[in-house]
């Protein structure tokens, strides 16, 4: 710390004046920390710019997890597809109704099945979060399997004509969506003299960087009924 001293004057008083309780820190003092810490601007705290060194073996957009300081990268969906499409995950016995029957059938079977299922979102990322390990950046959008169970219930009610089959089934409906991350470490080569380190690099955070992209599947709902065909 540098204490910077004046020759006292003819006339001045020489009672010294209270020192400031409010000291700055020096970049020794810091350097404690992980990440290290940094803030610059005009002082006030809502105009400040946050700078972090990191190791600087990594991209220069990085993805940040501190929930201390509410510094967190997310995922934020911008598209969906406009269709669905279904997956059957169960499919139980299969009646048929005889040609010669006088009138329509009705399914006979009392039906209670609950299935588990578990699918891959077919989970793709993209630009520059490809930079980044795969399973973390899934992470944020929320993994790359899903698992789920629904029930299916039936006891009477369903009518089939002369000829046709019928069958229940437990149906998962699911959607594909896109969408990009948001809040970002992004590299600030002016402020590497911060950084008390040589082996790491000064990143400044940006909470509205929009970064990368990906895109997976979700389950819009599931449902159980019946399938009928001839």
């Amino acid at each position: 710390m540098l204490v910077q001293r004046r020759a006292r004057r003819s006339g001045e008083s020489t009672m010294r004046p209270k020192r400031n309780l409010l000291r700055r820190w020096s970049p020794l003092a810091v350097a404690v920390l992980a990440p290290l810490l940094l803030f610059t601007g005009s002082g006030q705290a809502s105009a400040a710019e946050v700078i972090v060194c990191l190791n600087n073996n990594g991209p220069d957009i990085r993805k940040a997890a501190d929930t201390r300081f509410n510094r967190i990268t997310k995922a934020v969906a911008r598209q969906q597809a406009a269709n669905t499409w279904q997956d059957w995950v169960w499919r139980g016995p299969e009646e048929r109704c005889p040609w010669n029957a006088a009138a329509n059938c009705s399914y006979t079977k009392a039906v209670s099945k609950t299935t588990s299922y578990q699918w891959s979102i077919g989970m793709t990322i993209g630009g520059e979060a490809k930079k980044e390990p795969f399973t973390a950046m899934a992470s944020i959008v929320g993994g790359y399997n899903r698992s789920s169970s629904t029930t299916m219930t039936y006891t009477s009610g369903v009518f089939y004509k002369p000829g046709q089959f019928a069958r229940p089934i437990s149906v998962v409906e699911r959607r594909w969506r896109s969408g990009d991350f948001v809040g970002a470490y992004i590299n600030a080569p002016a402020q590497e003299s911060r950084c008390p380190r040589s082996n790491v690099k000064a990143f400044r955070w940006d909470p509205n960087k929009r970064w990368g992209s990906w895109a997976d599947n979700i389950k819009v709902r599931d449902y159980g009924t019946f399938h009928i065909h001839w």
